[in-house]
């Protein structure tokens, strides 16, 4: 027999139950750490979720940079094209007003020493503004019912103040160099800005993706140079026929100084029109330039101081002439058959007008 004790039972038991139990606790003490580690594998997706976002944050922070620095660059490119548009419009109003004066210089060389000649003319130079057109292109742009571009029932439209600035510009009589000028583009300035600011949200849907269209109407060119005849008073487009002749007539007669060729000056003058300004103005006109005139109108003829007096005659489909001055007695008796029908013809006219006789 061994001398070796064997293990009671109950100690075998003992045993058991330790080992499970710290099996136990060693399993429990595995799933913990296997649940920290599972949680830590979260945290290492979630990092590189966060480390990905990170990246596509990163891109796009640097393509808003990019995208910032263009709108930068156009917006640095509006601004001068703004101030272009400003200058060019500033520069169209300074040249129409110069162009007005270098009218007003050449008609002010054209008026010198024809006072007689053209008395009751007068030459001047305006600046249009084409309102109606301006109007026109802003109501393809705007809705009625929004903006109000023409003045309807005593309710001035939106465009009133804005078209009172231009109008004040292309009316100014001055210097444009001066300080006043500049005074009055910087206020028109001042309106087209204020004007696109108020309306520009109000355009028609289909021009919204281009707004320069109305940019376009507020600096566009509505204004032409236009010099005006008035006889009277009265603007030669408001004459009658009679009188547009006359201013005609006039004007040709003090333009330049070489021989000038006149011919049916007549057909559309009265007698009261030729003795009051006519024959003052041929005998201006006679003083620095040769006058050749056909007229069968013996006011003309002999109230003119006529020169030489040229008569033709038709014989036989033939045309022959004769010439001499008044002073010549076949020219005189020739010249009044032609042009009063004849010495006889000319008594009746005196007896019925109760005339005193000639000699």
């Amino acid at each position: 027999m061994s001398d070796v004790a064997t293990p009671a039972i109950s100690d075998l038991n003992e045993l058991e139950t330790e080992t499970r139990g710290a099996l136990s606790d060693l399993v429990s003490a595995i799933e913990v750490e296997q649940k920290k580690l599972s949680g830590h594998s979260d945290i290492r997706q979630r990092h590189a979720q966060l480390l990905a976002s990170k990246s596509d944050t990163t891109k796009k922070l640097a393509q808003l940079a990019q995208d910032l620095l263009a709108i930068q660059a156009k917006t640095k490119d509006l601004a001068q094209h703004r101030a272009d548009c400003r200058d060019s419009h500033r520069a169209l109003f300074k040249n129409k007003i110069r162009t007005r004066l270098l009218y007003a210089k050449i008609i002010d060389s054209f008026l010198e020493n024809r006072e007689t000649i053209l008395k009751d003319l007068s030459f001047l130079v305006h600046v249009r503004f084409a309102r109606g057109t301006f109007e026109a292109r802003a109501e393809e742009l705007f809705d009625n019912r929004t903006v109000l571009v023409r003045e309807v029932d005593g309710r001035q439209g939106d465009f009133e103040s804005l078209l009172r600035s231009i109008e004040a510009v292309v009316s100014f009589e001055g210097d444009v160099e001066s300080e006043g000028f500049a005074l009055l583009l910087s206020a028109l300035d001042d309106q087209v800005e204020a004007t696109y600011s108020k309306l520009s949200t109000k355009i028609k849907s289909s021009f919204v993706a281009d707004s320069t269209r109305f940019h376009e109407l507020l600096v566009g060119d509505y204004f032409s140079v236009e010099p005006v005849v008035e006889y009277k008073g009265a603007e030669v487009s408001k004459l009658s026929l009679g009188q547009k002749a006359t201013v005609l007539v006039k004007i040709h007669l003090a333009q330049g100084d070489r021989p000038i060729i006149i011919d049916s000056h007549d057909d559309h003058l009265d007698n009261e029109f030729i003795m009051d300004e006519l024959i003052d103005a041929l005998r201006s006109a006679k003083r620095y330039r040769q006058i050749i005139l056909a007229s069968n109108n013996g006011n003309v003829v002999v109230n003119s101081d006529a020169d030489q007096v040229i008569l033709s005659r038709i014989t036989d489909q033939t045309i022959s002439y004769s010439s001499g001055s008044l002073e010549n007695p076949e020219v005189r008796q020739r010249a009044l058959k032609v042009l009063e029908g004849g010495e006889a013809a000319f008594r009746r006219r005196q007896d019925k007008y109760r005339l005193g006789r000639i000699r």
